[in-house]
């Protein structure tokens, strides 16, 4: 007599074939920006961090933030005065020279003494990416007095980008 049914073990073959079929063609069909899009989220985490460094440090000096000489690439007073000591977080991950030290990094700091009273703190910018930053210059992010990143292509909502 000739059995016609699928057992369970049949089943279970079958699915685990088509798991593994699917396992190997979802990577293909993925978006390509993928890798750059969380880039572009770390690399906006890393200036949330320099931001709530920026207004730790702005709670012990009367609300002002560093005043650097030249606004520029330079978060020395931030990892100087035990704010921010993690290298990583001066370095976007986009960025082909990544810059991981205090002195020299991949963002641009313009809050030169501002105060973090200020009027309009969810459009004062205090920091953002340095042109080139990201492939293309298709994206940048911008750190806020009031610590919030937020990252849009450059013109699209005012931000600028050297």
């Amino acid at each position: 007599m000739h059995r016609s049914r699928f057992t369970l073990i049949d089943l279970i073959i079958v699915i685990g074939v088509l798991v593994l079929l699917m396992g190997m063609l979802l990577p293909m069909t993925q978006h390509r920006g993928s890798r750059e899009k969380a880039r572009r989220i770390n690399c906006a985490g890393n200036l949330k961090q320099i931001g709530l460094a920026l207004l730790m440090y702005s709670g012990e000096f009367d609300g002002y933030f560093p005043n650097n000489t030249a606004n520029g690439t330079n978060f020395n007073l931030l990892n100087k005065n035990g704010y921010l000591s993690d290298g990583k977080v001066y370095g976007c991950p986009s960025q082909t020279d990544l810059r991981t030290t205090a002195n020299v990094s991949n963002y641009r700091y313009i809050g030169s003494g501002l105060n973090d009273d200020n009027d309009d703190p969810t459009v004062n910018s205090i920091a953002y990416d340095q042109s080139g930053n990201h492939p293309g210059n298709a994206w940048m992010n911008v750190l806020f007095i009031d610590g919030h990143a937020s990252g849009a292509k450059p013109g699209t909502l005012g931000y600028y980008n050297d």
